[in-house]
């Protein structure tokens, strides 16, 4: 279950097993970021009380194993100036297998103590939990998404392309994305502000064989309480629909004006959204999307 483009990273922050970083914070009393299994817990819970001061959100479509998607980012707070990179992964959820690359080693086979005790050495058939199959953007993340002075309310993003292997399971792949900062002098100031992630069988299914549809505009976007849907000669007919990032249907409340469409915020919580405007016959005019404070 190796990842040659994992290497940087295993040998630079833990060089042995069994290590975890969390949020790949420095703790307090720790002498390196990847920490040991006994304080895992506690390490845990601490990160899991911090606020996060960037929101990651993730959105694609498919065509059939081929993903293009997109990573927007959107900041609450303003955070320390440096080097910000994003990171993105393909994680399957459980790998089993047979054989080299699968069967797990196993120095607790003889140790009485160890949940591991006479499981064999290697173990087959190991089941392998939260795989990363492969590391989408660079090693250490990409690079140049966020201004040296970035705004709070701007949508900053980023598009990738990754075609599932066909030996994976597309059911359990997930893409995890994670926004950190970068210093190639020092791994202690390597600290994640917020991390996501998504399945990718959520992903809106395309066809290489469909018309291109039409990108739409609204403004203001984003929005709190009504947006404003720019496209001409709109049917009276037309429908609007909005799915969230989890692929939920939701019918927002909204007014076809001669030049667009009024969209109010009522049936919105806040979050990202995919729209369409879609004709009585079915076609597509348009999609867009919205972010919702």
């Amino acid at each position: 279950m190796h990842v040659d483009d994992l290497t940087p990273l295993y040998n630079d922050f833990a060089n042995s097993a069994p290590r975890a970083t969390f949020d790949r914070v420095l703790f307090d009393g720790a002498n390196q970021v990847a920490v040991t299994s006994g304080t895992w817990e506690q390490r845990l819970a601490q990160q899991l009380n911090e606020p996060a001061t960037v929101g990651v959100a993730i959105s694609g479509g498919r065509d059939g194993n081929l993903l293009n998607f997109s990573i927007e980012l959107n900041f609450v707070e303003l955070p320390e100036t440096g080097d910000l990179r994003l990171s993105v992964f393909a994680v399957e959820d459980v790998v089993v297998g047979s054989g080299p690359g699968y069967d797990q080693s196993n120095y607790d086979n003889n140790n009485p103590n160890s949940p591991l005790y006479q499981q064999g050495q290697p173990i087959p058939n190991y089941e392998h939990i939260n795989v990363t199959r492969a590391v989408i953007s660079d090693s250490w993340g990409t690079a140049g998404i966020i201004p040296d002075n970035p705004e709070i309310g701007t949508t900053y993003s980023s598009d990738y392309t990754y075609e599932v292997p066909e030996e994976f399971d597309f059911q359990k792949i997930r893409i995890v994305a994670a926004l950190h900062y970068y210093d190639e002098n020092d791994l202690n100031k390597q600290y994640i502000l917020n991390a996501n992630d998504a399945y990718v069988n959520s992903f809106f299914e395309t066809s290489v064989n469909e018309p291109e549809v039409f990108t739409l505009n609204s403004y203001p976007n984003p929005f709190s309480n009504q947006t404003f849907i720019e496209i001409g000669n709109v049917p009276q007919n037309a429908e609007v629909v909005a799915y969230s990032l989890t692929g939920q249907l939701i019918q927002p409340d909204y007014q076809i004006e001669n030049n667009g469409i009024k969209v109010r915020a009522n049936q919105l919580r806040s979050g990202i959204y995919i729209y369409e405007v879609i004709a009585d016959d079915g076609e597509i005019l348009g999609r867009g999307r919205w972010l919702v404070k």
